[in-house]
């Protein structure tokens, strides 16, 4: 039997309520051994983790699935060669909190090589009108996380 591994791609964690899903929902998963490749880590959250952290650089050698959660560790996640589906859970819409250019997000949410992961029922709908089909995984839920290696 294989081992199913799964990287999630973070710029940093911090007090945020997608950090405490990840940590809450990681520590809970079952036949899956997780990873979370960060761009910055405090110190903090380095006590009592229960999976590995990496630096964001070694998702380049990472074959497992991979999930980014922002525009910009999406990007990096499409410059990755190696894990095997590439997922981009949108946590929130940041197009709309912040100015980017139309093409940049549109390369993002219209990538093949990306499968959309929404938080909620509402959220799937924007995307889907929006961009492309997405599927729906509530707040980084454990048991519903593990649906991706079905």
């Amino acid at each position: 039997m294989a081992i199913n591994t799964l990287g999630i791609l973070i710029n940093s964690f911090e007090v945020s309520q997608m950090s405490i899903s990840i940590l809450h929902n990681l520590k809970r998963i079952k036949n899956v051994v997780p990873y979370v490749f960060y761009n910055e880590l405090p110190e903090f959250y380095l006590k009592d983790l229960s999976f590995t952290t990496l630096s964001s650089r070694e998702t380049y050698g990472y074959q497992g699935y991979t999930i980014a959660t922002s525009l910009y560790t999406a990007r990096q996640l499409l410059e990755c060669p190696s894990p095997k589906k590439k997922f981009f859970y949108v946590w929130d819409f940041e197009w709309t909190m912040k100015q980017y250019n139309y093409n940049e997000i549109q390369d993002i949410y219209l990538n093949d090589e990306l499968t959309l992961i929404a938080r909620s029922e509402y959220h799937k709908k924007l995307i889907d009108n929006c961009w492309k089909q997405s599927i729906i995984i509530e707040d980084f839920n454990h048991e519903q996380l593990t649906r991706l290696f079905k």
